[in-house]
């Protein structure tokens, strides 16, 4: 079984969801080093429109910090993305 880069990215980011605590953790730091700089901003942006309709589809806690983990993590570790966008 082959995955391309971007079905492994969207497994892992819908670990974020997890009632886990530590699931959601890990999913954020997993997602790390499988973004490439390239494609990260639009995986962010997507996160972030999400999180923003959050209160209109009424999202569990759990997804929402979950995603909010995911975006931090990413962005504690690729600081350029904003500079650059």
């Amino acid at each position: 079984m082959c995955f391309q880069i971007n079905e492994i990215v969207n497994l892992v980011s819908e670990c974020g969801k997890s009632p886990v605590y530590k699931t959601r953790e890990l999913a954020a730091r997993a997602l790390v080093p499988l973004l490439a700089d390239s494609t990260a901003y639009n995986f962010l942006k997507k996160l972030f429109v999400i999180l923003c309709t959050a209160r209109h589809t009424q999202i569990s806690a759990n997804f929402t910090h979950g995603y909010l983990l995911q975006a931090s993590n990413k962005l504690n570790k690729n600081r350029k993305i904003i500079e650059n966008n």
